[in-house]
């Protein structure tokens, strides 16, 4: 939501790879009810939503995945030993 009245939803990232190799999609919409509805709907994620500290924590936290089980976290994170390979691709 941009302006109170212009919503733009859709998959195009701002990025060279997004720009010249994907097929990429933003829709505009114009249209006040709309993105009135949309930024409650943000505002409602923002109140859930916690800090990051400089050290990658939820500000307060001991840990960088408070609540959430090792296993899951783990799950999460092994993509990363492919950084390497797709790094190339950005």
């Amino acid at each position: 939501m941009i302006d109170g009245e212009t919503v733009i939803v859709g998959s195009y990232n701002l990025d060279p790879r997004s720009q010249n190799l994907n097929t990429e999609l933003a829709l505009v919409v114009r249209d006040r009810p709309l993105a009135t509805e949309m930024r409650n709907l943000m505002d409602g994620h923002l109140k859930k939503s916690a800090r990051i500290d400089a050290r990658g924590f939820p500000e307060g936290a001991t840990e960088p995945y408070p609540g959430v089980p090792r296993k899951k976290v783990w799950k999460l994170q092994w993509p990363r030993l492919l950084a390497p390979v797709v790094r190339g691709q950005l």
